[in-house]
């Protein structure tokens, strides 16, 4: 009888510490998570590369400007949540004469981000912009620049 309680004690102890172990890595992970660097954590801020600026507001929207070589389009930039690392910039005006519907032919520019703690770099899967193309890298560096949208 004894030993029919350790062992079943002992079962329960390595069960617990099973799932001690995999709350303590799921912790773990979640606070090394790559997108805790993301500017979509950061209010408050400003970002530009070359051709792109953006600021994010207290609420997190991503408001900002995409220069081309022959216009400047406002645009929303829209991160993944969670640990999904995409990126997507849309054209903001078109989204506000739509009423916000949903319209995916508004994307612009979408890509995969590397995260850093005061800048990020984007590697482009796809882009309606003749001066970016899909496999180039984009880095954006945080700035003090404020930005308004052009009219």
């Amino acid at each position: 009888m004894k030993i029919k309680i350790e062992s079943k004690i002992y079962r329960l102890v390595l069960v617990a510490v099973f799932i001690l172990t995999v709350l303590l890595i799921c912790v773990s992970m979640r606070n090394n998570s790559p997108t805790k660097l993301s500017p979509r954590s950061q209010p408050n801020t400003s970002w530009a590369s070359d051709s792109i600026y953006f600021s994010i507001d207290s609420d997190l929207k991503c408001l900002g400007i995409l220069e081309t070589e022959s216009d400047s389009i406002n645009v929303e930039i829209l991160f993944g949540k969670g640990r999904d690392n995409s990126i997507t910039i849309e054209d903001y005006d078109a989204k506000v004469r739509e009423d916000f519907v949903f319209n995916s032919e508004r994307y612009l520019i979408s890509g995969e981000c590397e995260f850093e703690k005061d800048s990020f770099t984007v590697k482009v899967t796809e882009s309606k912009i003749g001066s970016i193309h899909k496999g180039d890298e984009i880095t954006f560096r945080r700035t003090d620049r404020q930005l308004t949208l052009s009219n």
